[in-house]
């Protein structure tokens, strides 16, 4: 996944398929529309980023699979309702300046 400057996701790919076609475009559909905090350079200037992000799906209740990404979104957003304030996923990482 890479970000621009603002936090807003340039471009999200999978490196590992699930084996389930719906639940990968689930994926990507889903984190093109995520929004990050910034990483920031040495002189705390936002810039750039890229991250890799793992996502584990668990089968619940049976066999279903949550393909949608509507039910993808809502399952971050319960997640991140769950997660610390200071700890939701800032990007860090390989940063590069981009005026995007």
């Amino acid at each position: 996944m890479i970000t621009r400057v603002l936090g807003t996701v340039e471009s999200v790919e999978v490196v590992q398929s699930t084996g389930y076609p719906k639940l990968d475009e689930a994926a990507l559909a889903a984190g093109r529309n995520w929004r990050f905090e910034p990483a920031k350079d040495d002189a705390g200037m936002p810039v750039a980023g890229e991250k890799t992000l793992a996502l584990s799906f668990k089968v619940q209740g049976g066999s279903r699979i949550a393909v949608t990404c509507a039910e993808l979104t809502a399952q971050v957003a319960a997640f991140r309702t769950q997660q610390p304030a200071g700890d939701r996923g800032a990007v860090h990482g390989r940063a590069h300046r981009n005026d995007g």
